[in-house]
């Protein structure tokens, strides 16, 4: 296998292209929002300070205002996610939970027992729809013979490229820094619940941003024991001129078990990829300047089932809120592990993004701008705002249902 290891420790920054993915969001004025120097990482320290990750979330978003009236949080929380039209963005509206749960609010240190309306069959119908008008609509291009591999690769192989000298070669895999990627902690809940099926089909090499773990070098990057494979790959893959016994020896298009591996993570404009084996090999892709290659690739299938990260109650609780505010078609269940003890799992139907079951803001918005940036206006027009996918303060906002609040604030 020639895929790259895990690394440990806190996830890594993104590696940023020269030009931001996004526009910078409008700014807020000072007396309306409290000062910006809350990252992840000062509410992650607060969380672990304070016990109370409903509070460290509020007061991000809390605009100042003078002191009122005591008021029950629990009550108010449970409020803030009822069903309500988006402002700016008609055709979406919040749904309730679909059942009476029982909650154990740690935060609070008390049972809160939230009573739910169950939907009639058009609020239904309407969900699934919402969640159905994001199904991404792509053509799938399944790869049929070792043929016809040896003559797409041919193709792409351009004179220019064939020019190159192994230098030209080693300055064009230290270009690779500027890809985006996405490592796997930031893609943990993404890749939940994937399909042990495969299709061995072409896949444009732009599309695909995951790797295992993030560096400074991005898809520059070469573990030690493998210095200078991904340069000498792609010379073998531009000399080639569709050479059979190299197509097999880069691609393995008769052994399905060493081919490049890949997990699609469908979005509403199409897919991009995560790497699960094949990292130099895609590297060395494109440097040799391939628009598409050939991967076995799986995808996550549904309905699916996920299990708390060791009781982690902040992960129970973020899957709640979304569940209330539409985002995800689910529910959360009590269940028993293996070893008889008490576990919380989320059974998903559908949602509104791939990712957007991933408990940390900071890999949230990274992922939604990065696939904005692969697929320009993907995010616009979906049940969850677009600035609540690329904005920290906007997506606090949103969380906590004061939507239309945040609108306001822009407007001042």
């Amino acid at each position: 296998m020639d895929g790259q290891g895990l690394q440990s420790g806190e996830l890594s920054q993104i590696q940023q292209p020269e030009k931001p993915l996004v526009p910078k969001p409008q700014e807020i004025k000072a007396p309306e929002l409290k000062p910006m120097e809350q990252t992840e990482q000062t509410m992650v320290a607060r969380i672990d300070k304070d016990g109370d990750p409903d509070q460290v979330l509020r007061d991000i978003a809390k605009p100042e205002t003078p002191s009122a009236a005591p008021v029950n949080e629990a009550e108010e929380r449970v409020k803030a996610a009822r069903p309500k039209t988006i402002q700016g963005n008609p055709t979406a509206t919040t749904q309730p939970v679909t059942e009476t749960q029982s909650v154990t609010d740690t935060a609070l240190g008390k049972e809160e027992l939230i009573q739910a309306t169950t939907p009639d069959e058009g609020q239904q119908t309407a969900q699934k729809e919402t969640m159905q008008a994001v199904a991404p609509k792509y053509e799938i291009k399944p790869v049929g013979s070792a043929e016809e591999v040896n003559q797409r690769i041919r193709k792409q192989v351009t004179d220019a490229m064939k020019a190159l000298t192994m230098d030209d070669l080693e300055k064009r895999r230290l270009e690779l820094k500027s890809r985006p990627q996405i490592g796997s902690v930031a893609l943990t809940d993404s890749l939940v619940g994937v399909d042990q099926q495969s299709i061995f089909k072409w896949v444009p090499t732009d599309k695909i941003v995951g790797r295992t773990w993030e560096t400074p070098d991005s898809w520059a990057s070469e573990i030690e024991a493998r210095k200078g494979r991904v340069v000498r790959v792609a010379e073998e893959i531009i000399g080639s001129n569709g050479n059979p016994e190299v197509m097999e020896h880069v691609f393995h298009i008769k052994k399905a078990h060493e081919r490049i591996k890949l997990t699609a993570i469908d979005g509403p404009a199409g897919p991009m990829y995560y790497v699960d084996d094949g990292t130099h090999r895609v590297s060395a892709s494109m440097v040799a300047g391939l628009s598409e290659i050939p991967c076995d690739v799986k995808a996550v299938s549904y309905p699916l089932e996920q299990i708390a990260t060791n009781d982690n109650e902040v992960q129970v609780e973020d899957w709640r809120i979304k569940i209330e505010l539409g985002l995800i078609d689910g529910q959360i269940q009590d269940s028993m592990d293996s070893h008889g003890k008490k576990i919380k799992k989320l059974v998903v139907r559908s949602k509104v993004l791939p990712w957007i079951r991933t408990t940390s803001q900071h890999g949230l918005l990274t992922i939604s701008r990065i696939y904005e940036n692969l697929y320009p206006g993907s995010l616009d027009n979906l049940k969850v705002p677009r600035e609540a996918l690329i904005d920290p303060v906007a997506n606090n906002y949103f969380m906590l249902g004061r939507w239309e609040e945040w609108l306001r604030q822009k407007q001042n």
